[in-house]
């Protein structure tokens, strides 16, 4: 595998990280304040809102398990060969859907939070539903190392 391939394999997959990861959320947050300056956010009885809130973290944790498995499971050496193999694509496109993919399971707990808030509930029970998508991408996201041992990488030219 090249350099120039590597190279541009790793700043895809940071790139689909930051935006998905970062970038939504934050576009969230500034709706949410917004919502909240208008006075749009409409208020429901309280019980309804502690089960939603609890239904939206157990999805979170469910996810963001989902996620983990992904990455440690499926971002193997010998299971992406397999995979793309199967797909019959290369193996720097199997890293990077199965990357999005994670990105994306980690980013429903931002999604969710922000519904929440939507919905009528607490702004903090919804940070605390956009800070399990920050932890879940700050640990389930592929390191340089592991994409390098991913794709084959040697450091040659």
């Amino acid at each position: 595998m090249s350099r120039q391939v590597f190279e541009e394999t790793l700043k895809r997959v940071l790139i689909w990280g930051i935006l998905l990861n970062l970038g939504v959320p934050t576009g969230l947050l500034l709706v949410a304040y917004f919502l909240t300056g208008t006075g749009t956010v409409l208020h429901v009885l309280p019980e309804v809102l502690n089960v939603t809130f609890i239904l939206f973290l157990l999805v979170s944790l469910a996810d963001l398990g989902v996620a983990a498995w992904m990455r440690f499971f499926l971002l193997t050496p010998t299971r992406l060969v397999t995979l793309a193999e199967a797909r019959k694509a290369t193996l720097s496109g199997v890293l990077l859907s199965t990357t999005i993919t994670i990105y994306a399971l980690c980013l429903v707990s931002a999604v969710l939070g922000f519904a929440y808030f939507v919905l009528g509930g607490q702004v903090e029970k919804g940070l605390l539903l956009l800070v399990f998508n920050l932890l879940g991408y700050q640990f389930l996201r592929p390191r340089p190392e592991l994409v390098k041992k991913l794709l084959g990488f040697t450091g040659g030219a």
